[in-house]
Formats: C-alpha cells, sequence, structure tokens
C-alpha cells in the first residue's frame, strides 16, 4: 500500500473494516445493541471503548432501577406494617 491510503484510513475510521469488531462483539452476545446503534448512527464511527461505554452506562442505570425499587418496596412495606401496628391499637 501506499502512503495515500494509509492515510485515508487515518482520516476516515469509518472505512476500516467492521467485521472484526462484529465478530468480537458476536463472541460477547451484544449483537444486538451494536446492531441497533450501527442502524440509529449509520453515519458515525462507533469505537469498540465507547461501544463498552454504553454497555457499562446501561448496566449502572439498571442496577440503581433495581436498588431504589427494592429500597422502595422495603419502605412500602415498614410504612404498612407501621400503619397496621397504629390501626390496632
Amino acid at each position: 500500500m501506499d502512503d495515500k491510503n494509509h492515510l485515508k484510513i487515518i482520516a476516515n475510521p469509518f472505512r476500516l473494516n467492521k467485521t472484526t469488531i462484529k465478530y468480537n462483539i458476536n463472541k460477547n452476545k451484544d449483537n444486538l445493541l451494536y446492531e441497533y446503534l450501527e442502524n440509529k448512527y449509520k453515519d458515525i464511527y462507533i469505537h469498540h471503548t465507547i461501544f463498552y461505554n454504553i454497555i457499562e452506562s446501561i448496566d449502572c442505570i439498571i442496577i440503581d432501577h433495581i436498588s431504589n425499587s427494592v429500597i422502595n418496596d422495603i419502605i412500602e412495606t415498614i410504612c404498612n406494617k407501621f400503619d397496621k401496628t397504629l390501626n390496632e391499637t
């Protein structure tokens, strides 16, 4: 390859071969998310670090949601038991 082809690849990472990225993502079973992002943002090259940052963000959001749900359930249960105790006396 001559230098001009190398400069084109550096200047436009969208020209990089996506099969290697898809292969690595298939191994991690995150292909549906990658396909969704690829279809939604067709003109944007999504680097693998960005992709894994998105997965990490989703995981954090899910953990926060589960934690809040459990805490709310505990608080609701405590309030219901306190209300029952007050009503019995």
